[in-house]
This record gives structure tokens, C-alpha cells and sequence, in this order.
């Protein structure tokens, strides 16, 4: 009875330790004593500082999950449907989709992170953050194996040292302005080009961004768009001219969360206003932004931007539970602050804020903007990368 008492009470801890969401649990394997265990290959490449009887203790604790579901993975399908390469975007409403936490390898053996889930059309896939690039892709579940896990467990990558400097900004529960990573976290060269889609029934910024490919020797012109699901849902032909741009090479554009509705009440206080209006669902805001970037054909990124770049720890703390790194900016054309080297710049391709756009300009004839432009994932690791 002891014994018994003493596993369910493990069995709990575990629960609630290594994965905020575990519906995943069902697409675990039985290998938890193969040799060339996940666990061990994750430590090997990446020189992760695990502690190995947690490790060790976690894959003991999925044993009898993996076991349940060994039936349903024997009837998967044959490994070649897993080479690739993988889908851009994926087609149709989604069926479901929700946040998940773990640490997946695929048939070419490369680890990744696991962070959402979710089903279209009957198939169901994987959003997966590769821990080095940062980059996002779309993968079927049924070609990984995966173990759920805590986010210490990826802390010495890239990715992990990106949310663990995220997280860091937090200042117990006091409200911050410009909360989030505002520079990069290495020494580099150039900028960061960011321009933030807010709800808006003004015209879409559209000459401002031509006119940034048609004057730049960069090719494709590195972006990084904060959209919100309002200004995505009422903007379907811009979004349509920015994936164009992407599918002709002129553009490269990473999508960053910028919540759904994007909460805001005129003269009231930072400190109740924007995600921290007293009654907003922010994994509702947050979610909700992602699926519908999905369904109109995008992916997300690993980044997030608070509305009004206000936030306090208690939100950094949820951005972190569902994988994403927060950004705020160094150089917000339009308060009249200049970038230098590694600056995050922010602009608004709304239509709400011209004067940024006329400072951008200004800029750019007096080349006082640092070139090249870089991608939003090269603020943490700046080698070229898909």
C-alpha cells in the first residue's frame, strides 16, 4: 500500500513538473531503456546540464503512458512519410490547438522543441522550435518521438538562454514599460526591422514597406511583423500581398504574437490597461493570435510583443509556460529614439503612426539606420540559418 501511495504521489509531482499541458503524453514511445535514449543523445549534443536522475526519474514516470499507446504507434505509418520536407503552412480551419512542452527527435535524428499541438484535417501536427536557430516548423506526430519536459531541460541552448534572459526582465509584479528584449544578445552587426499590425481600420502601411525593397541592395528585405488576430482578420488582402512577397523572395518575414484583440481603454492607467485589463484571458489572447495566423497560411514564431509593450513578471512567467520570448524595442522610431548596432526598431504599418515612417525615412537618407537587416532569431545566435 506504501509502495502504491509512494508512485501515485511521484506520479503527481511529475504532472505537474514537466509539462503544463499533457495531452501529449499519447504520442510517447516504449523506449525508456534504449541505450541511445533521447535523453542521452539531448545531453550529448547539446552539453545540456540535466541531473540525471531526473532525467532518468521522468522517462521511469512515462513508462506506463508509452506502454498504453504502444498498440495505436504500431500502427503508424512507414518512416518515409517523415523525410520531408516539411509543410510551409497548413491548409483548412484547425480542429484543435494547444500548448504543449517537450523534447521530440525525428527520423534524420536532429532534437527539437516541441511547443504546440494541434490537428488539421484530420492529421494531427507539431509546431517545433529547433533549440539552436529558433526556427518554427509544422510536423506530423506520428513522425517524432517525443518525451514531455521541463523547460530547464533546453536551458544551455539558444533558446533557452533567450527565454531565461525573457524572464529575467520581470520585476516581481511591478508593471514595465517596453517589456522584453530590446537589443541583441550577442555583439552584431545591423538592425532589426519591426513593424507592429495593432487593430487598425486605417490603410495598411503598404508604400512604406515597398519602398524598403525597392531602396534596399538587401534581398530578401528581413521583417519582423507583430500581427494581432483583429488587424489579421480585417486585413486579408495585405496579409495575401505579404505572403506573395514572401513566395517572390523579396520579403522574409518573421510573424511575431502580438495577442488577439489587443486590449486597450483610452486614459486609463498602464497598470490596468493593454493585457492587464482586469478580466482578459491572456492564453485565450495569445492562442486565438496563433490560430488564426495559421489558418490564413502563416507560422508562428518563438516571439511575442506585449500591446502597448506593457507587461509585468506574472505575464513574462506565462510567455515562458508556452515557449515564447518577449520583445520590446531599443529604437521606437516615432519617440524620436535612434538605432545603433543590434537595435530592435519599431515602427507601426497600421496606418496609426505615420510619424514613424517619416522618421524611418529621414533615417535612411542620412544612412543612419545600421544595415543589414537582420532576422528576429539572429538577436540570439547570428549565423545564416533556414
Amino acid at each position: 500500500m506504501q509502495r502504491i501511495l509512494r508512485v501515485a504521489l511521484a506520479a503527481a509531482y511529475m504532472s505537474l513538473a514537466i509539462a503544463p499541458h499533457l495531452a501529449f503524453a499519447t504520442s510517447l514511445r516504449p523506449e525508456v531503456d534504449r541505450q541511445d535514449s533521447l535523453t542521452e543523445n539531448l545531453r550529448r549534443d547539446w552539453q545540456f546540464p540535466w541531473v540525471n536522475s531526473m532525467a532518468r526519474q521522468s522517462l521511469i514516470q512515462q513508462a506506463p503512458i508509452a506502454s498504453r499507446t504502444a498498440r495505436d504507434l504500431a500502427t503508424r505509418g512507414p518512416a518515409h512519410a517523415c523525410e520531408g520536407p516539411f509543410p510551409p503552412s497548413l491548409p483548412g480551419r484547425l480542429e484543435s490547438y494547444q500548448g504543449i512542452s517537450a523534447i521530440c527527435e525525428g527520423v534524420d535524428r536532429v532534437h527539437r522543441i516541441a511547443i504546440r499541438s494541434l490537428q488539421s484535417q484530420g492529421r494531427r501536427y507539431l509546431l517545433t522550435v529547433h533549440p539552436v536557430t529558433l526556427s518554427t516548423q509544422f510536423e506530423l506526430e506520428t513522425c517524432l518521438r517525443c518525451q514531455s519536459a521541463m523547460r530547464n531541460m533546453w536551458r544551455q541552448s539558444p533558446y533557452g538562454r533567450a527565454l531565461e534572459n525573457s524572464l529575467a526582465l520581470g520585476d516581481g509584479g511591478h508593471v514595465r514599460l517596453n517589456l522584453g528584449l530590446t537589443r541583441a544578445l550577442i555583439p552584431i552587426q545591423g538592425s532589426f526591422l519591426t513593424a507592429d499590425l495593432c487593430p487598425s481600420r486605417a490603410a495598411f502601411d503598404r508604400d512604406a514597406i515597398q519602398r524598403i525593397i525597392d531602396n534596399s541592395s538587401q534581398v530578401p528585405v528581413k521583417l519582423g511583423l507583430a500581427y494581432s488576430g483583429l488587424w489579421l482578420q480585417r486585413h486579408v488582402t495585405e496579409f495575401q500581398w505579404l505572403q506573395q512577397l514572401e513566395l517572390q523572395g523579396r520579403l522574409q518575414i518573421e510573424w511575431i504574437n502580438h495577442s488577439y484583440s489587443h486590449p486597450y481603454r483610452r486614459g486609463v492607467d498602464a497598470s490596468e490597461n493593454f493585457l492587464l485589463t482586469e478580466g482578459v484571458d491572456v492564453y485565450r489572447e495569445i492562442f486565438l493570435a496563433e490560430r488564426q495566423l495559421i489558418e490564413m497560411g502563416g507560422r508562428p514564431s518563438v516571439f511575442f510583443r506585449f500591446p502597448g509593450l506593457v507587461g509585468n513578471s506574472s505575464l513574462l512567467q506565462r510567455l515562458g509556460d508556452y515557449g515564447l520570448i518577449a520583445l520590446g524595442s531599443e529604437a521606437w522610431l516615432a519617440k524620436g529614439q535612434r538605432p545603433r548596432d543590434g537595435s530592435l526598431i519599431l515602427l507601426h504599418a497600421n496606418g496609426n503612426e505615420p510619424a514613424g515612417w517619416s522618421a524611418f525615412d529621414r533615417l535612411w537618407r542620412a544612412r543612419a539606420i545600421p544595415l543589414p537587416f537582420r532576422g528576429i532569431r539572429e538577436l540570439v545566435h547570428h549565423q545564416q540559418h533556414p
